[in-house]
């Protein structure tokens, strides 16, 4: 069902190893923080929007100020673990524009793209060949699985730094509040009752820059039970926008970073760039927010379940409280909208890696 282009190994190795308005100029670096991001203000830099492709041939390097950056420019913040596998879009801008529906992506060199979503689209993924990935369902869930079944090559992810852009469609304004740019880690590709399904695979960090404008950190231990906290507080949603929503047709960067960062406890960062127009080069990364769990504070469940049941042989999770410290491996990308066969976000520059937390690259 998915196919892995053998003759690119040596070349793969060597690239993959190793929710207002159209403005936003309230930022600073990134290890700076607010109680409230205000991205309403100033206007964007003039910079090309055009989707840009990538070749094999473009690799992880180092930017003009001496950072180290991934193969589109993108600043990275921990090193990859050695001896791991990369993965990213750049197959997105091979030239071949082309659909993905259950058969996964046989351009992607990994093997490791996977359809989760709910809805129904034909195809649910267009891939533009220029470097763009259009989301067509009403419920996209965008997998990148290296323990699948048909994958040739395996990785688990588990301390991860993503990096990606994320330009929220027309078709989605009428979505749903949870919807947005929506990042998850540490799941598992059974967990969203797809077919075989066991909800006690959904066990999920999720960083949000939600439709409604907020941002925050959700935690799914099993589907469909998950709470959510912003700013250190459960249940708390914050303004990212001033109030507004997640603007439409405008190019916003995330970097979202988990790792366990001790034997218990489990550290998540989210930063934004809201300024560069979807161009790696010049962005400005802010502190958005960050969290950690150490299975004792972060109680509760959208569904009133305080805790969870029958899942502590399968994942380890005890009770609502327990820290995700493993998971399952897979990451996703997701959105909620309320129509199909219309784009309701898309993606471009894409990058997943499995980080060394003890290598800080500033």
């Amino acid at each position: 069902m998915k196919s892995l282009n053998l003759c690119f190994g040596l070349i793969a190795a060597a690239l993959f190893i190793a929710c207002g308005d159209d403005s936003g100029s309230n930022v600073s670096d990134e290890n700076s923080s607010s109680s409230e991001l205000d991205l309403s203000s100033g206007a964007e830099p003039s910079s090309s929007e055009s989707p840009q492709g990538f070749s094999s041939e473009n690799a992880a390097g180092s930017s003009a100020s001496g950072a180290v950056t991934d193969v589109f420019g993108s600043k990275e913040f921990y090193a990859t673990k050695a001896g791991t596998i990369e993965w990213t879009s750049a197959h997105w801008g091979n030239g071949n524009a082309r659909g993905v529906s259950w058969d996964g992506d046989p351009d992607d060199p990994t093997g490791w793209t996977d359809n989760r979503s709910d809805g129904d689209a034909n195809p649910f993924f267009k891939i533009d060949g220029q470097g763009v990935m259009q989301m067509m369902s009403s419920g996209p869930r965008f997998h990148i699985n290296a323990n699948d079944n048909n994958s040739t090559q395996k990785q688990f992810f588990k301390n991860v730094e993503w990096t990606g852009y994320y330009r929220r469609g027309e078709a989605s304004v009428g979505g749903p509040d949870w919807g947005g740019m929506v990042v998850g880690v540490r799941s598992g590709n059974l967990g969203h009752a797809s077919s075989g399904g066991n909800n006690c695979d959904a066990s999920t960090y999720y960083a949000r820059f939600r439709h409604d404008g907020k941002w925050d950190f959700e935690k799914e231990w099993k589907h469909p039970d998950s709470y959510y906290q912003s700013m250190g507080v459960i249940g708390q949603q914050t303004p990212l926008w001033g109030g507004e929503k997640l603007p439409a047709n405008r190019w916003i960067g995330m970097k979202y970073i988990v790792y366990n960062s001790t034997e218990t406890s489990v550290h998540l960062e989210l930063y934004i760039d809201s300024i560069s127009g979807g161009e790696p080069s010049l962005a400005k990364w802010e502190k958005v927010g960050e969290a950690d769990d150490a299975g004792a504070d972060w109680s509760g469940a959208a569904y009133g379940a305080a805790t969870i049941s029958g899942c502590e042989s399968y994942n380890g999770l005890v009770d609502a409280k327990s820290a995700i410290l493993e998971g399952h491996g897979a990451v996703l990308m997701r959105t909620d909208g309320n129509a199909n066969n219309v784009v309701q976000a898309e993606y471009k520059y894409v990058t997943v890696r499995e980080i060394d937390p003890t290598a800080r690259l500033e």
